[in-house]
């Protein structure tokens, strides 16, 4: 057959979990009292998804955070987008992965701030990228963004968005 058919999997097929450690940055308003490398904390990165298409995956991710804000040397936080972030990725089947992958996602859903008991609306966004070393365990790598209200960190206008936070990390993805 010369084209490719559009498939689904099965409710139990396709499944992946990932780990990751990396960085996260604050780049919220107002403007830190510190630079880019001082607002810049270790990171780890939880997600469970599924791939319910070749090209169309679902997502719900975890993110455990320090970061420095405009106001104190450092404060903890944890992140989950609800409903899941929506990845793309580009292959004719699920019988032979690519051997690299590169899926660009969008999500939007709350995220709480748990020193200030405080939730708020986000959106996040970035790129995931993978390179298969096994049939079912690849080596992955993602560059996010979460923008979130002005008072994500306590200060600033709930209404508005300001807040982001940046991050980068590096580590496992495991196809279940």
């Amino acid at each position: 057959d010369s084209h490719v058919k559009y498939e689904l999997s099965g409710l139990g097929d396709n499944w992946f979990v990932s780990a990751h450690g990396g960085f996260i940055s604050f780049l919220g308003n107002p403007v830190s009292h510190t630079d880019f490398y001082g607002r810049t904390k270790f990171g780890l990165h939880f997600a469970i998804g599924k791939w319910h298409s070749p090209y169309f995956g679902t997502r719900i991710a975890y993110q455990g955070i320090r970061f420095v804000d405009s106001q104190h040397p450092s404060l903890l936080a944890a992140f989950m987008p609800i409903p899941p972030e929506y990845i793309l990725i580009f292959r004719p089947s699920f019988e032979k992965p690519a051997k690299w992958n590169i899926s660009p996602y969008i999500g939007a859903g709350l995220i709480r701030h748990n020193n200030l008991k405080e939730n708020s609306f986000a959106f996040s966004f970035g790129i995931f990228g993978s390179y298969n070393l096994t049939e079912r365990i690849s080596l992955s790598a993602s560059f996010d963004g979460i923008t979130a209200g002005q008072n994500f960190d306590g200060y600033g206008e709930k209404e508005r968005f300001g807040d982001n936070l940046l991050s980068g990390s590096i580590g496992l993805t495991v196809g279940i």
